[in-house]
């Protein structure tokens, strides 16, 4: 589904399939680690008799917004234009996206690239204030990749691991709070 250049990695849970940069996919693999640690110790705490998934979980890793959203509608029937990912109940997996790649950050850089050739050469103070500005969108860019990274990771998880039924629909403010519980900036 991803195509030519996609490749696999295993974690302890998980098989991740991405056609993303080698660095950002492992990245990721660690925080859906991270993510099904947190979620198995919550349901302990609050009496829920937690278990292993009957299969390694999957994961999908988009490396381009564009095709993000054409994987989606293809093959999950999402319109994904309004998500940054998703869980797919029918192919229980979770997809999602770099989302350095996504219209926003895509937009904020070429505003920062536009101001480049505007300052005037030499210009200490303005060089310094694009490059602020460059590293203020890569952190944004990573603080939304990792919060998405665990929520995904956590509807996964409860979906495969006793915490939610795949046999019985929850509300949708449940399913999303619950798993909106686990993201952090951090992972």
């Amino acid at each position: 589904q991803l195509g030519a250049g996609s490749w696999t990695m295993e974690t302890e849970h998980f098989v991740i399939v991405s056609n993303a940069g080698r660095a950002w996919t492992q990245g990721r693999a660690s925080m859906l680690e991270r993510a099904y640690d947190e979620v198995h110790r919550f349901g302990g705490r609050i009496g829920v008799r937690m278990h292993p998934p009957e299969a390694k979980l999957v994961c999908v890793l988009v490396g381009r917004h564009e095709q993000y959203e054409a994987l989606a509608l293809e093959h999950d029937g999402v319109r994904a234009a309004w998500v940054s990912g998703y869980y797919a109940s029918a192919s229980n997996r979770i997809v999602f996206y770099d989302d350095s790649t996504g219209p926003a950050f895509v937009a904020a850089r070429a505003r920062v690239e536009e101001a480049r050739g505007r300052a005037p050469r030499g210009n200490r103070d303005a060089e310094a204030a694009l490059e602020a500005e460059d590293a203020r969108i890569d952190g944004a860019a990573l603080a939304a990749s990792t919060a998405k990274t665990v929520h995904e990771a956590s509807h996964l998880v409860a979906y495969n691991c006793g915490l939610q039924s795949r046999a019985r629909q929850a509300p949708f403010w449940f399913t999303e709070g619950l798993a909106t519980t686990f993201e952090t900036p951090t992972g």
